[in-house]
C-alpha cells in the first residue's frame, strides 16, 4: 500500500513539474499559447490566424519579438511604422511597415485605453466573410475584398504593469487593396459610377446590412478601378442610410439611387 501510494505522488508531482515547465510553450495552430488570453477567447479567434506559412509571418516575428512594439506611439515609430496623423485616442491605428510591402497593420495601443480588440478584429474578418458571401452568390466581379488575419502578439516582451498601460494581444493584418486617395476617391464616384454598378452596389449594401459604408472612405474605389471594402465592422447593422451616400454621386446616379429605394419600398 506504501510502494502504491509513493508511485501515484510520484506520478502527480511528476506531472505537476511538466505543467509548470511547458505549459507557456503549448502551442495551438503552431503559435504558442498567450496565457494573458482566456483559453475559450483563443480557441475563438484561432481559426483566424495569420497562417503559419505566410510570407509575412516571419517578418511581423522580427518586428515584434526585439521589443514591445505596441507599447506607445514612441515605439511604434520607432519600430519602423509610420503614423501620419495624431492618433485619437478611441481609434486604432492603421499603417504600413517598409519589410511588410503589399499589407498594413491594424493595432490598439497598450498606451491607449482597455478594450477587447480581438472581438474588433473578428467582426472585421466575419465581415469580409459576410460581403464575399454576397458577391459570390450574386456573381458580382467589379468588387475586391481585402483578405484579413489576426496575427497574435508575442507574450514577451509584456508592457509594465501599471495603470498607464493597457496590454493588447493581438493586431489584425490586411492586404493593402491600394486604394485612391479622398480627392481621387470622390472624383472616382462622380465619373465612374454606372447604373449598373450601382444596382450592384445597392444590394451588397442593403443585403449585408453595411450602415458604415455610407461614407465612400470605407468603401473607395482601389487604382484598378475596382470599389473595396475596408471597414466591415458594422455588417448586418440595418439599413444603410442612403441620403448621406448619395451626396457623393453625380446628379444622374442620385436618380437612380432614388429610384432603387422607392422600388424597394414598393416591394416591400
Amino acid at each position: 500500500m506504501r510502494n502504491f501510494c509513493y508511485t501515484q505522488f510520484q506520478k502527480i508531482f511528476i506531472f505537476l513539474i511538466i505543467y509548470i515547465l511547458f505549459i507557456p510553450t503549448l502551442s495551438f495552430g503552431n503559435y504558442p499559447y498567450n496565457p494573458y488570453v482566456p483559453i475559450d477567447i483563443w480557441n475563438e479567434v484561432e481559426p483566424y490566424f495569420l497562417p503559419i506559412n505566410h510570407p509575412i509571418k516571419k517578418k511581423l516575428d522580427r518586428i515584434f519579438q526585439k521589443k514591445r512594439v505596441t507599447l506607445t506611439e514612441q515605439t511604434f515609430v520607432e519600430a519602423g511604422f509610420k503614423i501620419t496623423r495624431l492618433n485619437r485616442p478611441f481609434n486604432a491605428v492603421v499603417t504600413g511597415h517598409k519589410d511588410l510591402k503589399g499589407y498594413l497593420v491594424k493595432v490598439y495601443l497598450d498606451s491607449q485605453f482597455s478594450i477587447p480588440e480581438w472581438q474588433m478584429w473578428l467582426r472585421r474578418i466575419k465581415g469580409i466573410e459576410t460581403i464575399q458571401h454576397c458577391l459570390d452568390k450574386h456573381q458580382f466581379t467589379e468588387f475586391i475584398l481585402p483578405k484579413k488575419w489576426i496575427y497574435p502578439l508575442p507574450v514577451e516582451p509584456s508592457p509594465p504593469l501599471n495603470e498607464a498601460y493597457s496590454r493588447k494581444n493581438f493586431i489584425l493584418v490586411v492586404e493593402d487593396m491600394q486604394i485612391l486617395d479622398h480627392k481621387k476617391n470622390a472624383k472616382a464616384y462622380k465619373e465612374m459610377l454606372t447604373p449598373n454598378l450601382l444596382n450592384d452596389l445597392y444590394t451588397i449594401l442593403n443585403e449585408c446590412g453595411l450602415t458604415d459604408c455610407i461614407w465612400i472612405g470605407n468603401m473607395p474605389f482601389t487604382k484598378g478601378q475596382k470599389i473595396t471594402f475596408i471597414d466591415t465592422e458594422l455588417f448586418h447593422n440595418g439599413i444603410p442610410e442612403f441620403e448621406t451616400l448619395k451626396k457623393y454621386f453625380s446628379d444622374p446616379m442620385k436618380d437612380h439611387l432614388d429610384k432603387l429605394i422607392n422600388e424597394k419600398a414598393f416591394h416591400n
